[in-house]
Formats: C-alpha cells, structure tokens, sequence
C-alpha cells in the first residue's frame, strides 16, 4: 500500500501529537499523585500537633518517688550548679532561700513568700506583703518534698510526692521564675502527675492578706 508524502506527513503529525498527550497525561497523572501525598501528609502533621496526647506515665512508690525525681539532676550536682533542700533539711544539705528574682522584682518558692520589689540597683528590696504563689497540700495523702535551686537558669523548683495508696504515688513539680524579658512578670508554672486511676484530693492554697504597713512603704 502506497502513501503519498501529505499522508506521510498527516501520520507523522498524528503520531507526534499522540505522543505528546499520552506524556502529557503521565505527567499530570504524576503530579496529581504527588500533590495529594503532599496534603495528606500536612494533615496527618497538624492533626498529631492539635489532638491532645495522653503520656504513659510509670508509677513509683511512694518511698522511691522523691530521690527518683530528684536523680534526674545527678549530673547538675556533681558540677555544683544547683543546690537541693528537703523538707525537712537533712543532714549536710545547704540551707539556702529558695529566691529568683531579675533585678527589679523577687520571688521565694516558700510558704511565707512575699513579692519583693527593688526600685535602685543601689538600695535592697522592700516587701509588698503580697504573695501570688499557689501552694498544694492535702489533708487526705502523705506527702515529701524537696526544693531545687537551678543557679546556672535561674530555676527554682519544687518537687512534690503524694502516697495516694500502698503502691501508688503522685508526683506536683513546681517551677518559678523570672521573665528574661518582661521585667515586671514572674511565672509560676504546675505540673500534675497522677499515673494511677485513683482520684488525686489536692488543695491549692494561696496567701492574699496585704500589710498597711508595708503598701505604705511602696
């Protein structure tokens, strides 16, 4: 069967253009696949951000609870860069005041502590009778703490140890100090562990009572 040169020419057009539409359409098809694992990716990475998620946390006995917590800190009191104080003080621990402050405002992480203020760099701090702290206590657990003083941060933590039952304890850490920035904020930070299914009966408590006296001397 013979062609002419315009049928030639017509089947070579045709055939050029086939080619083209069928790479055309690999392409496409190639880049809608990518497309979609590309946003079926994003919304698997912001789903796992927003949904909250639930930690398996261990138990630890009430006896082990406090010095366990406190281990994680071994490497920082070997380089002497905190010191450590439990309630009560046990023997050759450093006494110290469990204070953080910026500068211009001060705070103790201790039952009887008041925000203290301080206006001249040359002059000492002056009490304003106010404590913002939350304390946690209950009248149904036994509990043990211990006090920590992050002096190369500026940390001041409080570990807490509730014996909810025979086997079973609870954990409070409790983190203060002053913002590097805002030199008038200091944070409070509490962080609540209840690895049992038991209830956890806590009570916060909090000191407002204000002294004339020393509102007068602000």
């Amino acid at each position: 069967m013979a062609y002419s040169m315009a049928d030639l020419i017509i089947l070579n057009i045709r055939l050029i253009t086939q080619q083209i539409k069928d790479r055309f359409g690999i392409y496409k098809s190639r880049r809608t696949f990518f497309l979609l694992i590309l946003g079926i990716t994003i919304i698997f990475y912001l789903l796992s951000k927003w949904m909250p998620h639930r930690s398996n946390y261990t138990n630890v006995h009430y006896n082990k609870c406090l010095q366990t917590k406190l281990e994680q800190f071994s490497s920082d009191v070997a380089d002497m860069n905190i010191i450590i104080n439990h309630e009560p003080i046990q023997f050759g621990e450093i006494v110290s005041l469990p204070f953080t402050g910026n500068g211009y405002i001060g705070l103790s992480l201790s039952t009887q502590s008041h925000i203290q203020l301080i206006f001249d760099p040359g002059t000492s701090f002056i009490s304003s009778s106010y404590s913002p702290i939350i304390q946690i206590s209950s009248k149904i657990w036994e509990d043990s703490s211990a006090t920590i003083i992050q002096m190369n941060h500026g940390l001041v933590r409080r570990l807490q140890c509730f014996q909810i039952s025979e086997v079973h304890s609870a954990y409070v850490t409790h983190t203060l100090y002053a913002h590097r920035c805002r030199s008038s904020l200091i944070i409070q930070e509490i962080d609540i562990i209840n690895p049992s299914d038991q209830t956890l009966d806590l009570d916060f408590q909090q000191k407002t009572q204000t002294s004339g006296n020393d509102i007068q001397q602000l």
